[in-house]
């Protein structure tokens, strides 16, 4: 087979093939944006919000009151992880970290409390920008049968001096003996 050899007008040569190379370019990442499309619209993160709501209905998903919609995405995106992880402490805390909320401890348990009272120690700053949120999540995704309480975490930059001392003892034993006549 003969290879084949193009030869290119004499007009093609230098910048006009590059704006030309540009051109093209720029078309077809406008095609490859376009074809994509769709397919970005299954995605919670980036779609549409109209589409975002179809997709919470399909999963079974209710906007919560004074939601941010960064949360009502990542809620929609986890669904079905958050749905198999409700009810145990692990799924819980893995739901926790899913959404974003900040850190968390679960303690159960408490010894001189009732049983069924959960705690919950949360980060200063999820609880007070997010109180009635938090207890639609826990409403949502927590164990039913159970009181929920928060305790706060407020993390603290601590310093310290360390410095050596150094002394050394000395002691003595004295032994009284008496001795009877």
């Amino acid at each position: 087979m003969k290879p084949l050899n193009y030869s290119l007008s004499f007009w093609m040569h230098g910048p006009y093939a590059q704006q030309l190379l540009g051109l093209f370019k720029a078309w077809w990442l406008k095609v490859k944006i376009w074809v994509s499309w769709p397919q970005q619209q299954f995605d919670p993160k980036v779609a549409a919000l109209p589409i975002v709501d179809l997709l919470a209905w399909q999963r079974n998903i209710d906007r919560l009151p004074e939601e941010p919609e960064w949360l009502y995405r990542l809620r929609v995106k986890h669904a079905k992880a958050n749905a198999n992880d409700a009810g145990s402490v692990q799924g819980f805390q893995n739901i926790w970290r899913r959404l974003g909320l900040g850190e968390l401890s679960i303690k159960e348990r408490l010894e001189g409390r009732e049983w069924d009272i959960i705690q919950l120690e949360v980060t200063e700053n999820a609880l007070s920008e997010n109180e009635a949120l938090l207890r639609d999540i826990i409403r949502l995704y927590g164990r039913t049968c159970r009181r929920y309480e928060y305790s706060t975490l407020t993390p603290m930059n601590l310093y310290m001096h360390t410095g050596s001392w150094h002394q050394e003892f000395q002691y003595s034993v004295a032994t009284l003996v008496l001795e009877s006549d």
